[in-house]
């Protein structure tokens, strides 16, 4: 999901995980509401997932792997901006952060670049990743042409890597809560293998019990590592999402250890607005100019 979170503790877009809808991240909202940011998520449903990517998927650059987001992705860029239009109509001219989790991650990086008019990028103070895998797998790994995103990630890390959109704090936050082993009669182990082979090159190694670490991180930007948290809350089912009791990034105690970075964002956009605002003149003659 996307979040947009306007900042000085008031709002965010959120971006999903494949298949997820605004309400399956309520409880993650309601965390943010304490924190005293509004959330304004992209507006999408289960059904609009399918039927947004079912024509991308019976093209020829679908085959190739050499998808293009502005074309695959624009029922995504469309349910952004809803979200943003509903943020802007309450805080017309308010800084915000996006926040993205599961791919909504680099959803969200190609969006603020490619979609996202000069005004709204102006006022995008970060970017936050959650448990999203930011890198392609290693080239010699043995499921390397085994793009899943045929095409999308490798272009949007070559066109939109960190640090593209000046003034955006850009942070990758990563889990190693779930240990992958392969062979392992561990079920957890197995499933973890299972989804870090094709993404991290490896069926073994640390990472969310989804996304391996280290493929979580975006290259150039800041990163966070969270030892116990897994990769998502809830699992996403055609009803209402099923919670899970665990430790994940959306939770109150593990959204205070990332949340930090919006604090920083913030902090730091301060600091160069008073940087860039003119400084009153010293003395009698600056008091009398005042």
């Amino acid at each position: 999901m996307i979040d947009v979170f306007n900042a000085w503790r008031r709002c965010a877009v959120r971006r999903a995980q494949s298949l997820s809808i605004p309400e399956d991240y309520a409880d993650m909202i309601d965390v943010f509401n304490a924190r005293g940011h509004q959330v304004y998520g992209a507006q999408l449903q289960r059904v609009g997932w399918i039927l947004g990517l079912l024509p991308s998927a019976l093209t020829l650059d679908y085959f190739k792997g050499t998808l293009q987001p502005s074309k695959t992705l624009k029922f995504y860029y469309d349910a952004i901006d809803k979200g943003l239009e509903s943020l802007k109509a309450q805080h017309p001219d308010e800084p915000f952060h996006l926040v993205g989790h599961s791919i909504g991650g680099w959803v969200a990086r190609g969006w603020l670049s490619e979609r996202a008019s000069a005004a709204d990028r102006a006022r995008v103070l970060s970017l936050t990743t959650l448990g999203t895998p930011n890198r392609e797998p290693p080239p010699d790994s043995p499921l390397a042409k085994v793009d899943q995103t045929r095409g999308l990630l490798k272009f949007i890390n070559e066109n939109f890597p960190a640090g593209s959109v000046p003034g955006v704090k850009y942070t990758s936050v990563v889990g190693t809560g779930t240990l992958a082993r392969f062979p392992s009669l561990d079920v957890q182990e197995m499933l973890a293998a299972i989804s870090y082979l094709p993404l991290g090159g490896a069926p073994d190694g640390l990472g969310d019990g989804i996304v391996p670490w280290r493929a979580g991180i975006m290259d150039g930007s800041e990163s966070i590592i969270l030892p116990d948290a897994k990769h998502s809350g809830f699992v996403p089912t055609a009803g209402r999402a099923i919670p899970l009791d665990v430790e994940w990034y959306g939770d109150a105690a593990t959204v205070e250890r990332w949340g930090v970075v919006l604090d920083a964002a913030e902090a730091e956009a301060a600091a160069r607005a008073a940087a860039a605002s003119p400084k009153p003149r010293g003395g009698i003659f600056g008091a009398l100019l005042r």
